[in-house]
Formats: structure tokens, C-alpha cells, sequence
């Protein structure tokens, strides 16, 4: 079960909705050493919505601020605020 959602909204207008699964969670926890309920930047944010998106398949540039550059905003939606 998702804690939460991010609601992604990229640059060209686009909106999608990702749950922060635990697959989400996993990955994030591993790459950045600390749970997701630790999460202290935007950064933090940006990185769980590429991991979001890469999961579901999507064509992202590797994360960093080509990626970044992509987004207009990304917000952390239903659930538990992390």
C-alpha cells in the first residue's frame, strides 16, 4: 500500500500520478540512505518523482538537472504528508 502520491506536473503541462509504492520507497532509501519520512529538500521530492516515472516506464533523462529542468512542480498528494 502507497503512504502517499506524487502529482508530477512536467514543464510541457502534462499531469500525471504516482503512488510512492514501496518499490518507490525502496529505491529512494537505498540510493539516498535515509527513509522517505526523513525527506528534508525538494530534492528529495524531485528524485521519488524520477524514481516514480522511471518505474512507470516512462523516458527520463538520468536524474539531475536535465531532469529537474523538465518539471514544473511536484507534489506530495493523499496519505500520510512525509
Amino acid at each position: 500500500m502507497a503512504i502517499a502520491q506524487l502529482k508530477i506536473t512536467k514543464a510541457d503541462g502534462e499531469i500525471s500520478h504516482h503512488d510512492i509504492s514501496p518499490l518507490v520507497q525502496y529505491k529512494f532509501e537505498k540510493a539516498q540512505k535515509k527513509s522517505v519520512t526523513a525527506i528534508d529538500s525538494q530534492s528529495d521530492i524531485y528524485y521519488l518523482a524520477w524514481i516514480a516515472l522511471h518505474g512507470a516506464g516512462q523516458t527520463v533523462p538520468p536524474f539531475g538537472e536535465a531532469f529537474v529542468a523538465l518539471l514544473e512542480s511536484v507534489e506530495v498528494v493523499d496519505g500520510s504528508p512525509l
